[in-house]
């Protein structure tokens, strides 16, 4: 997995959603509520994701035991169990949305930065052609003026910018059977693969991903060796800052996969 993505300091919040989902809660759930959203955004790497435990979540909120009794149901009501932990979706989406626009953000920069780079290199080979093109004038120029060398005309100019790497077309689309023979291939059951797959097409493009069947294929096999030798401390399905596996011989079965079943 790569490291989690910078996000904005603030997000956005509808009144009139949050008082939709807040309306079976009296204003002490509120209150505890609000706390583990804010709590949730500021602390937690991928925003929207909850651990499925009442003591993380207490101390997150803040609460003590008691109020933590009084509002633990009506809190959990909001949020969708999933595999490895408990979804907020509207918090996860609002993240994503985020990420898209930063990433945005620095491609138009970048564009930006190419095109004035490219006027001024168009310019200086223009104003070097023209001591040529004129040469009949140039012996009026007075010769005690100095040239200007090289090194001082390229002084204040940038160096120009490497080509955009290409990158694949995304691919989101899941075979027909896939789920069911991934889950027979490391003894899963269909539901946790399921899990997997839609947590990986909600993070597609927050994430870059570029194909989802190779993406599922290492949370499969993390998944399993996560059960074989649980990390210490913490939740074993929480996402990890660390650097991505070395490739597994099984993306050889999935690359001959590929081949027979073109999509």
């Amino acid at each position: 997995m790569s490291a989690p993505v910078a996000r904005c300091a603030g997000f956005e919040l509808d009144p009139r959603k949050f008082l939709q989902d807040t309306a079976h809660m009296t204003a002490e759930q509120v209150g505890v509520y609000a706390r583990l959203l804010f709590r949730g955004w500021r602390d937690l790497d991928h925003p929207g994701w909850y651990p499925d435990d009442d003591r993380a979540l207490r101390q997150m909120a803040g609460a003590t035991e008691e109020e933590w009794d009084r509002s633990r149901d009506a809190i959990r009501a909001c949020m969708k169990p999933r595999v490895g932990g408990l979804l907020q979706k509207g918090q996860a989406e609002e993240h994503a949305r985020q990420t898209r626009s930063v990433a945005g953000s620095k491609a138009h920069a970048r564009a930006a930065a190419k095109s004035r780079w490219d006027k001024e290199k168009t310019c200086t080979s223009i104003a070097g052609a023209m001591p040529e093109q004129c040469s009949s004038n140039a012996s009026v120029l007075p010769s005690s003026l100095p040239l200007e060398s090289k090194e001082e005309s390229t002084a204040g100019v940038s160096p120009p910018a490497k080509p955009p790497r290409r990158r694949r077309v995304p691919d989101r689309t899941i075979p027909p059977g896939y789920t069911h023979q991934l889950a027979a291939r490391f003894g899963l059951t269909i539901a946790t693969v399921e899990g997997l797959l839609e947590r990986i097409l909600l993070e597609f493009d927050a994430r870059g991903y570029v194909s989802a069947r190779a993406v599922l294929l290492r949370w499969c096999e993390r998944e399993v060796s996560n059960r074989a030798s649980p990390p210490k401390g913490g939740n074993r399905f929480a996402p990890t800052a660390k650097p991505e596996p070395t490739p597994h011989p099984l993306l050889a079965d999935l690359e001959r996969y590929e081949r027979e079943n073109p999509a």
